[in-house]
């Protein structure tokens, strides 16, 4: 499959190492020609890139599946490293997100909170557009509850994610006539969370509904939290989210780190590799998404990442 010529327009420079699948009878049987590999792996040494996975529920797989795999080998000493989080829903999964090396603190799952919506019904247009069927925005439906505004990602002590380093939250929110505004906290994630709040505002206030990106960003340094769980979120923990807030994607990245790699998956369980594309690919009379939706998600992939992106 040609992915470039479909999103050259979007994307500034893009390298991608493309799956082909011979089809015989009924095999579809997958091949990579490994000396696409050697651009990419070359520019992570001195640059950044992201991989995207496309997979079952073997990429995630409690923890101990290929994406996790793939962070821990580039995070070994002498290889280029982890520069950041991919961009992920924290709907997905249920409301449960993703991501490993880090993990999602939402106050428990999403789905299982009356407060929190994981759909896309909710979501108003032109919103909806960019609604990835497997990445559903999340919507809070209720404000009163004290303690929803756990929602963030956490870096456990020793992640090859460091957290109390200089750390930039990218959040890709709803904006609306009755949006809100609301303050990002770093913290040292155990009691009593000792917070950071970022000296950025997130607003969501705007005269038309739409869909933008905010980023805020700590440049103190915390060597007393070196060996400590770190947790970076998106509202104040011990409070209720704003009610109507709609996030998308959120992504934490390392500033000062300029090479390595970040690594994305796009997942849905029982899924062939032949699967995900025909998702990404859905035919005209039955779009599983749109144009502006593909466009988003290959921008968000590689917004951090130079333009680097091995699929």
């Amino acid at each position: 499959m040609n992915v470039k010529s479909r999103f050259q327009p979007a994307m500034a420079a893009l390298c991608v190492v493309c799956t082909s699948f011979a089809a015989h009878a009924q095999n579809i049987a997958p091949s990579v020609d490994l000396d696409e590999l050697a651009p990419f792996v070359s520019r992570i040494h001195d640059g950044r890139g992201t991989i995207l996975l496309h997979s079952d529920s073997r990429t995630i797989y409690a923890g101990h599946g290929i994406q996790h795999g793939i962070e821990l080998a580039f995070a070994q000493p002498g290889r280029p490293g982890i520069f950041g989080t991919p961009a992920f829903s924290p709907g997905r999964n249920n409301g449960s997100g993703d991501g490993l090396g880090y993990t999602w603190q939402n106050n428990g799952s999403a789905s299982a909170n009356a407060q929190l919506d994981t759909g896309c019904a909710q979501t108003p247009s032109p919103l909806s557009d960019y609604c990835d069927p497997y990445d559903a925005p999340l919507t809070v439906m209720d404000d009163t509850t004290v303690g929803t505004g756990r929602l963030g990602i956490i870096a456990d002590a020793g992640s090859w994610l460091p957290l109390h380093q200089e750390v930039r939250l990218d959040v890709w929110h709803g904006v609306s006539p009755g949006g809100t505004v609301i303050t990002p906290r770093r913290r040292l994630d155990v009691p009593p969370y000792t917070a950071e709040p970022s000296l950025k505002k997130i607003n969501t206030t705007r005269s038309a509904v739409g869909i933008r990106r905010t980023n805020v960003s700590w440049t103190s340094q915390q060597p007393s939290w070196a060996n400590e769980s770190q947790a970076v979120m998106l509202h104040d923990p011990n409070a209720a989210l704003p009610s109507g807030l709609c996030v998308h994607l959120l992504q934490v990245t390392r500033p000062m780190k300029t090479n390595g790699v970040c690594v994305a998956t796009r997942h849905r369980g029982g899924n062939s590799a032949l699967d995900n594309y025909n998702e990404i690919f859905p035919a005209a009379s039955d779009p599983s998404w749109t144009d502006d939706g593909r466009r988003f998600y290959l921008d968000a992939a590689t917004m951090h990442a130079d333009g680097w992106l091995l699929v």
